[in-house]
């Protein structure tokens, strides 16, 4: 039992090690820190990141890629961003699903394709694979029937002054405005 408890622990390990990429760091604990703060903001983006993420190394393990590429945790960090994509723009349903699905096994293919390619020049390949394989998912499943694109958040208008127009871009990028009076993000407000 023991055994299993490593083996499970040092899995669990490496998955965070490779998510904890997206932030630049291949550290477990960047990678659970990135993980929570998700699922606090977004729950369906962290479950699905994982879901996606968790299948395209399960692919990549089971289509044989070299050790070399596993330990990169590549496939992993592009399923990680894949899984976020797919989220945002796929509304929750069949469409989503499938997404999740196909997008791990194409992820995982495309990940070990453009690394054996790109070796040869000695080019990184860090996390190409996922944009082509979004628009694959995206333009042959948002034609279907049972798949539908998520509604989007909108983008308030835009303040009268310029000088609030600078303090809100800024805070907006920090993430705190939707928490302020609605007189500080709209643009009604004359400003002093």
């Amino acid at each position: 039992m023991p055994e299993v408890a490593t083996r499970a622990r040092r899995v669990v390990v490496r998955h965070l090690s490779a998510i904890g990429q997206a932030l630049f760091a291949y550290n477990p604990w960047v990678g659970l820190a990135g993980v929570v703060i998700l699922a606090v903001a977004a729950r369906h983006l962290a479950v699905t990141g994982l879901l996606v993420s968790v299948l395209a190394r399960l692919v990549a393990s089971a289509v044989g890629a070299p050790a070399t590429f596993l330990g990169t945790g590549l496939a992993e960090l592009n399923g990680w961003f894949l899984g976020l994509a797919c989220a945002t723009f796929f509304a929750v349903g069949p469409g989503l699903a499938a997404a999740v699905l196909l997008g791990g096994v194409i992820v995982a293919l495309l990940s070990i394709a453009m690394h054996r390619v790109l070796a040869t020049w000695d080019v990184p390949l860090v996390i190409g694979p996922y944009v082509p394989t979004f628009w694959i998912l995206w333009s042959g499943l948002t034609v279907t029937a049972w798949s539908r694109a998520a509604v989007l958040p909108s983008v308030p208008p835009a303040p009268a002054s310029p000088l609030l127009l600078v303090l809100v871009g800024g805070l907006r990028g920090v993430g705190l405005p939707s928490r302020w009076p609605r007189s500080l993000r709209t643009s009604t407000w004359a400003g002093p």
